[in-house]
């Protein structure tokens, strides 16, 4: 709602400042550059504080009555940690869900099947169109 509200402003300001001038031409650059300095300063804002559900909207906190914490574990798998990371979940009986890039899920098949195997949430993300069909045939191959 707010991001509508900032586009329609900055839109609306180049609008009358041109009406004032008359024109483009006879616009003098700085005042076209400031509403969109300032629509540019909430997009800045809207990135830094997710909270502010600028571009979507976002859920930071659950209500619970009971103490909880959701873990995620992004970028991966990583040979170094990873495994670590799986006996310390299965050790507790911990859920998680992890993100894997797709390089890595191709670097280290065993370890994405480790993933999935263990029953937590995974998904594969920054994997190019050509060699999303191999990633989805490795998570679906155990």
């Amino acid at each position: 709602m707010l991001r509508a509200f900032v586009i329609a402003a900055a839109v609306a300001a180049v609008g009358v400042i041109i009406s004032v001038h008359g024109s483009w031409a006879a616009t003098p650059l700085w005042m076209l550059l400031v509403p969109l300095i300032v629509a540019t300063g909430f997009a800045t804002w809207g990135a830094i504080n997710v909270r502010s559900n600028y571009f979507i909207r976002t859920h930071s906190k659950g209500r619970s009555s009971d103490k909880s914490v959701a873990l995620s574990f992004d970028d991966g798998p990583a040979t170094e940690f990873t495994p670590q990371i799986l006996d310390i979940l299965a050790q507790f009986n911990v859920p998680a869900a992890f993100f894997c890039i797709g390089y890595r899920v191709e670097q280290e098949p065993a370890l994405m099947q480790r993933i999935i195997k263990k029953g937590t949430s995974s998904a594969i993300t920054v994997f190019p169109q050509s060699d999303v069909r191999s990633a989805t045939q490795l998570c679906h191959a155990h």
